[in-house]
């Protein structure tokens, strides 16, 4: 039981990176040539153990990217955090001499490999050497495969660092949501045909006033919550600021996809929400438009329609009054 929790946190810790499958990047890919070097080995390279396969971030003298979990050692080399683990050959060792990789190309006969730690402390890969001649691991050559693997560990620190800073970069701290600057870099990016939806809250003034800023704040993450349930893949939503809110619809239906989306939020955006025990009214009015050529004219027209329907519902509520 302890060990199955201790390999689900280690791929929570994993996959909580966001490294996997990335493009290639010169701050790793130094660290099997170097590794190579220090062995005089032909292969060399950081691997991460996923639950199923050992995919690699930088490797030399490797051309697949990944091979299946079974087939290597690194799910060994993780299983044991706290020590380098060295197969002098392979062949000899009944762990692997099974193994596709020693039976056939490439034909490894020798391996050695260290676990690389998260910035959490969970060994979420390794660095590792591989040779195809059996062999001794020299103890000198062992010391900077170790200190080499803390490089690596010192590299997922700051990948997840600025992963972090461009989160934050591009995340409203309050809901979660895209931040202005992101949806504006999305709106660029996007052609013709994405469908567009604006809301704007309906008199989040009068929630302020009623129940305080925390009142105020609580009303911002529930639009942001009952938004994101209605997403589908490949939509964008973000709060733009104040209680001003915007979806993007992708895909070659994308402007069907945001009237659809409008017509389903106008109601769900109308029920109340639990705040300090209490039910406190919510509405929030939206506009829709598809963009063109001129993404401008598209929230134009979409911020057009949006106060049409708000005059609209404001004008009902007085009759009905």
């Amino acid at each position: 039981m302890g060990d199955a929790v201790t390999e689900r946190e280690r791929l929570r810790s994993l996959r909580a990176l966001d490294i996997l499958d990335t493009p290639a990047e010169e701050g790793f890919d130094i660290f099997p040539r170097l590794a190579a070097a220090a062995f005089a080995a032909p292969i060399a390279a950081v691997t991460l153990v996923d639950a199923d396969r050992l995919w690699f971030k930088a490797a030399h003298g490797l051309e697949v990217p990944e091979v299946p979990r079974c087939h290597g050692f690194c799910g060994v080399a993780v299983g044991s955090p706290d020590r380098v683990t060295v197969v002098p050959d392979t062949a000899a060792d009944p762990r692997f001499r099974d193994s596709p990789l020693v039976r056939v190309e490439p034909a490894l006969r020798f391996y050695a490999g260290v676990p690389v730690r998260a910035p959490d402390g969970h060994a979420v890969g390794t660095l590792c050497v591989m040779d195809r001649v059996p062999r001794a691991a020299d103890p000198g050559a062992l010391a900077q495969l170790e200190d080499l693997a803390r490089g690596v560990g010192t590299a997922l620190h700051l990948h997840d660092a600025v992963r972090a800073l461009r989160r934050m970069a591009t995340t409203d701290g309050l809901t979660g949501l895209a931040n202005r600057a992101a949806f504006d870099a999305e709106l660029a990016r996007r052609g013709p045909g994405t469908g567009l939806v604006l809301l704007d809250l309906d008199r989040f003034k009068r929630i302020n006033d009623a129940h305080g800023h925390a009142g105020g704040d609580a009303a911002l993450r529930e639009m942001a919550r009952r938004l994101r349930a209605r997403l589908r893949a490949g939509d964008l939503a973000a709060r733009l600021g104040g209680d001003e809110f915007a979806v993007l619809c992708g895909g070659p239906d994308g402007a069907a996809a945001a009237a659809g989306l409008a017509e389903r939020l106008d109601a769900e955006l109308r029920a109340p929400f639990l705040f300090d025990g209490r039910a406190v009214p919510i509405s929030a009015s939206l506009g829709c438009a598809a963009l063109g050529e001129d993404a401008d004219a598209a929230l134009r027209a979409a911020d057009h329609d949006m106060y049409r329907r708000k005059r609209l519902h404001h004008a009902g509520a007085s009759v009905g009054a």
